[in-house]
């Protein structure tokens, strides 16, 4: 049973707090018994799966696991109440062209607040989506705040990382670009058969550039006495409006 902080582990483990180290190693963390079960379940390749002694004693373990202190569990955990259990997950390769095989796409352009993407992440998996798409302004989805607020969706659904041009070939392969603006219109019909939803940041919007290329701007309307909803909200009601809810 480990009981050290300056096991190698331990320090793995609080070094992917950080996106850097994420992206170098290709790893990120679960935390919780019902979404770490949800990943095995899934297929996501486990590097370890960690477990305080409490744990060990309140539940049959049916997987190999690192034992730790309860007291060294505590300290690498970021939930409120640890349940006592968080795996290290390879963060799984998604190729464009699999992208490219689903009807409905979510396409992320400058969300910052990883609370909003894990959100829309959820939303995605509810409303029926294929895929979702960050651009690199996007705030990482597999941050520990984004993996919670997406209340584990983001294991059910094709994540990647995707460019203005990948914005671009989806169009000429018959996509149908819509995005949220202040600026657009309320009476648009966005129920393609093929679609790429663009919500953006959550104070300027979508970029300019992405603007350019869209078929169509929709903005929900605004009856009460404030200018806009918060970027979760606004793209979860869009997203059920295309598949016409």
């Amino acid at each position: 049973m480990l009981s050290s902080k300056d096991n190698a582990l331990i320090k793995l483990v609080r070094s992917l707090e950080m996106k850097k180290y994420r992206d170098e190693h290709g790893l990120f963390v679960i935390e919780g018994d019902k979404f770490v079960r949800d990943a095995l379940a899934a297929n996501y390749h486990a590097e370890y799966l960690l477990i305080s002694e409490t744990y060990t004693l309140e539940h049959a373990v049916d997987f190999e696991a690192v034992s730790l202190t309860d007291a060294l569990f505590a300290t690498i955990a970021k939930t409120k109440t640890p349940q006592g259990i968080m795996g290290v997950f390879r963060i799984p390769q998604i190729t464009f062209s699999k992208v490219m095989d689903k009807n409905r796409i979510l396409f992320l352009n400058g969300v910052q607040n990883s609370d909003n993407v894990g959100a829309l992440i959820r939303s995605a998996v509810c409303a029926g989506y294929g895929a979702v798409i960050m651009d690199e302004t996007t705030a990482d989805i597999y941050s520990d705040k984004a993996v919670r607020a997406s209340a584990g969706a983001l294991l059910n659904i094709a994540c990647t990382h995707g460019t203005v041009s990948d914005l671009l070939l989806l169009k000429e392969n018959g996509y149908m670009v819509i995005a949220s603006a202040l600026d657009g219109y309320a009476d648009c019909d966005i129920t393609a058969d093929k679609s790429v939803l663009i919500v953006g940041n959550e104070g300027s919007g979508i970029s300019s550039e992405v603007k350019q290329i869209c078929d169509c701007l929709v903005k929900i309307p605004i009856y009460g006495a404030f200018d806009s909803l918060n970027v979760a909200c606004a793209g979860t009601l869009l997203m059920y409006k295309t598949v016409g809810y």
